[in-house]
């Protein structure tokens, strides 16, 4: 029993804690992402073997929906799910051309 302080002291301030937090973290983000991507891909009738990255590209770098594809990922990280799909649906679709080379 005279050891229990230190456990708890381990415990409550071992990185562990931290890095358990920050892999579900990532996690998280990781699926929110892909949650997002999936969307836009129905969304913009996207072709099948556009990649994840390439879509990611072409949205972000897209001055007309950067926004609404960051206020998509905000609503959808506080789980307002109307919200999210308001801004996905307000979303311009690029042309098809745009994920024709990739």
């Amino acid at each position: 029993m005279r050891y229990l302080p230190l456990l708890v002291l381990v415990i409550n301030f071992c990185p562990l804690t931290s890095l358990a937090k920050s892999a579900y973290d990532d996690l998280a983000y990781a699926l929110r992402e892909q949650q997002i991507i999936g969307d836009l891909k129905q969304h913009c009738h996207i072709p099948a073997g556009t990649t994840d990255e390439h879509i990611r590209q072409v949205f972000l770098n897209s001055k007309d929906n950067h926004d609404a594809v960051i206020h998509a990922a905000q609503a959808l990280k506080a789980r307002h799910k109307d919200t999210y799909q308001h801004q996905i649906t307000q979303v311009s679709c690029p042309d098809k051309s745009a994920f024709m080379s990739h």
